[in-house]
């Protein structure tokens, strides 16, 4: 995770971040906004975990949304601040709980391109359904174990060689089952890694509503 950290946070990552976005087919910001917006109103609070530069934010900041952010590379939340979509970036690392931020806070929340880092993300989905209110969305998207590969696989950006972690259907229910989520829709779609057609990760894109149950 300290190669992670590092390579967030490099210079040369962090300034072409975006266009190797674009160049790797990454679709997850407008499908988790499509997903989920039937269900988000103008006005309301939506915390972004993983936030990175705002490319997801940057879609509810549009449709009018307050946008809350939280990453653990302090260079993506200085790229994330000057296009001024944020009303609060946090500095906080995923994995550690419980978040900066109070219970029933947030009306909603995303996570995109996050959960491929990390072997485990029952954090995330713990602190979710605590900071979300009740019947507010939840956003995500990860690299389904089925369909791309088993377990994990690595991964090269420049110099470094990093862990890309797979996660399957039936655990990602589980997990919403665990912490009172209802499964809402989900959508299967492509990632180019490093923007090569021939090596790809299938993603998953899941909507699910908080059921805040006691």
């Amino acid at each position: 995770m300290d190669k992670i950290k590092a390579l967030f946070n490099s210079p040369e990552h962090v300034k072409g971040y975006d266009l190797k976005t674009r160049k790797a087919n990454w679709l997850g910001p407008e499908i988790l906004f499509g997903l989920c917006f039937r269900d988000i109103c103008p006005g309301e609070k939506i915390l972004d975990l993983g936030i990175g530069t705002g490319l997801i934010s940057e879609l509810f900041h549009k449709a009018g949304l307050e946008a809350y952010g939280m990453d653990f590379s302090s260079g993506m939340l200085k790229a994330c601040a000057e296009k001024g979509i944020a009303v609060e970036l946090k500095e906080h690392d995923l994995r550690n709980i419980p978040y900066p931020y109070a219970t029933d806070s947030m009306d909603h929340a995303v996570c995109g391109g996050v959960m491929h880092i990390f072997e485990d993300i029952s954090p995330i989905f713990k602190e979710v359904s605590r900071i979300t209110r009740k019947n507010g969305i939840f956003a995500f998207a990860c690299v389904d174990h089925n369909a791309s590969c088993t377990g994990k696989t690595p991964i090269k950006s420049g110099q470094m060689t990093a862990m890309v972690y797979s996660h399957d259907r039936a655990a990602i229910e589980k997990l919403l089952e665990v912490y009172h989520f209802e499964l809402l829709n989900s959508l299967e779609f492509s990632v180019f890694m490093q923007g090569n057609k021939n090596h790809q990760h299938i993603f998953q894109a899941y909507t699910a509503r908080n059921l805040k149950v006691k």
